[in-house]
């Protein structure tokens, strides 16, 4: 199974750190609108038809400000969820849950829009040997949340774990001379296990990182669909071709069938639209 979950203690700690920010910028409109207090209910539904993730974030956003709060979910991450369908209830303090909104709204907003796109690119995949990954060039800060919600939307995971593989970036192969140099250097110090990794920008890099020997090719710069056609057929089971450039969604399928083997998530995470949500409240005379 394709499947990364979060771990509680990451989504503990983003959240706490969240809450930082959610303090400095606390909404007067908020402190009025609550001040009598009480208790209230909050509903968070689609507005148009989404595959869902972030829902559990939600929940640890609503926990963390207000222990009594009652949260109810009613979907799961990866989930097609039609225009108008409920995500999630949650019953606390009237205060707490609409200081939540803003952040709560935001990251389903945006979690669900890139389980979405990803789920668009590995429909369009279907078919042909070609998978869409998980990238390296996630956002630092919320790395760890975006390749959930990519894996969520069909994305699998980097071919080689990032413990298990090497990345020769450009300038690597310029510090020391040539790709081939820092290709012969790594393999010189590190376990034949670990796979190598080199980005390359043209056919004659390319070429040079293979014959000395590169597990996969990075792909960057402005590599047309002949060009990568042409390098796919020449080192044909020598080593795998990862295209590393923002692309179309109308262009993947052409880049596919050129031999590209992976497709990285780098331009999902880039490009990809917010999803909208409604958040509801209303008071309750006590939790239900």
């Amino acid at each position: 199974m394709n499947e990364d979950p979060i771990n509680s203690f990451q989504l503990e700690s983003f959240v706490r750190d969240s809450l930082k920010d959610l303090g400095r910028m606390a909404s007067w409109g908020d402190d009025l609108i609550a001040s009598s207090g009480g208790q209230a209910k909050v509903s968070i539904v689609t507005i148009e038809a989404t595959r869902i993730f972030g829902a559990d974030l939600a929940e640890a956003l609503f926990r963390a400000l207000d222990p009594h709060v009652r949260v109810k979910v009613s979907c799961q991450s990866g989930q097609w969820l039609k225009a108008g369908e409920l995500v999630l209830e949650a019953w606390g303090a009237s205060r707490e849950l609409l200081r939540a909104e803003s952040l709560a709204v935001a990251w389903l907003s945006e979690m669900s829009g890139l389980a979405a796109q990803a789920r668009r690119y590995v429909d369009v995949l279907q078919g042909t040997p070609c998978q869409l990954i998980v990238s390296r060039g996630l956002r630092h800060a919320s790395r760890f949340l975006e390749k959930a919600a990519l894996i969520a939307g069909g994305a699998r995971t980097h071919r080689f774990g990032l413990s298990e593989s090497v990345l020769i970036r450009r300038s690597h192969a310029d510090f020391v001379g040539s790709v081939s140099r820092a290709v012969e250097l790594l393999r010189e110090s590190l376990s034949p296990t670990i796979k190598l990794e080199v980005e390359v920008e043209d056919l004659d890099t390319a070429h040079q990182a293979v014959d000395a020997g590169a597990d996969l090719l990075l792909l960057r710069g402005s590599f047309s669909l002949s060009q990568v056609s042409l390098l796919s057929r020449t080192i044909r089971g020598r080593a795998s071709l990862e295209w590393g450039e923002p692309i179309e969604l109308s262009s993947v399928l052409r880049m596919a069938e050129a031999g590209v083997d992976f497709i990285g998530c780098e331009a999902i995470v880039q490009q990809s639209p917010w999803v909208p949500f409604g958040f509801k409240i209303s008071r309750e005379d006590s939790a239900t």
